[in-house]
């Protein structure tokens, strides 16, 4: 049966200014640079898309040519943006909601203060939340439910040359595969394969051609 269901990312995306430097360096006064964009949620509903999964941007945006040639490009990516709201010199908004939790392990630790990768797992469980991804970067993940946790371990990449977008591009890995049926451990390796791909390429969303066959 064919999956029906649609995710709903909610937050902001940045624009990206990628200076050319050359030799000679570059003049405080004119920058030649590459415009690109990116943000956490953003760069989740893009390699969601990428993966077949229907998915809406929730946003706000301004009336200005950047935020017009963002839309075009989310939607170039199959991403849904009917639901970005635009308005005359409108600032972004952002508001987030889960029921399944994908934390960086160092993140969380340092903002509540956990003493232990098993302290965050605990608040979180106290919290409600009842699928638990502990991202924790070359050490992999710890896959956690009501009564266990599951060590996943990371694709090893030995030529990283950009890690931006790494934890976002294993969320959606992770999110891609529990819509298609797969398990909490197979979601986390299919998010572990993704960021791993991603983080050999410069920037937060790769070339479309760069993405796995499979997803």
């Amino acid at each position: 049966m064919a999956n029906t269901r649609k995710i709903a990312v909610i937050g902001e995306c940045m624009i990206e200014l990628r200076p050319n430097i050359t030799d000679a360096g570059y003049s405080t006064s004119t920058i030649d640079a590459q415009i690109g964009y990116g943000g956490d949620t953003l760069n989740v509903a893009t390699y969601l898309a990428r993966q077949g999964i229907a998915v809406d941007y929730v946003t706000m945006l301004g009336d200005d040519p950047l935020s017009d040639w963002m839309v075009e490009q989310w939607r170039g990516n199959g991403v849904s943006c009917d639901l970005v709201r635009r308005e005359e010199r409108g600032l972004p908004g952002m508001y987030r909601i889960t029921d399944i939790a994908l934390p960086s392990a160092d993140d969380d630790r340092q903002l509540f203060n956990d003493d232990s990768n098993d302290a965050v797992i605990e608040r979180l469980r106290s919290w409600g939340i009842r699928e638990i991804v502990l991202k924790r970067g070359s050490e992999g993940s710890l896959v956690a439910d009501d009564a266990s946790v599951v060590h996943v371990p990371p694709v090893l990449v030995e030529d990283v040359v950009d890690t931006t977008a790494a934890g976002d591009s294993f969320n959606a890995g992770y999110l891609a595969a529990r819509i298609r049926g797969a398990s909490p451990e197979d979601a986390a390796k299919n998010g572990s394969k993704l960021a791993a791909l991603v983080v050999q390429h410069r920037g937060a969303i790769i070339p479309r051609d760069a993405m796995p066959a499979s997803s």
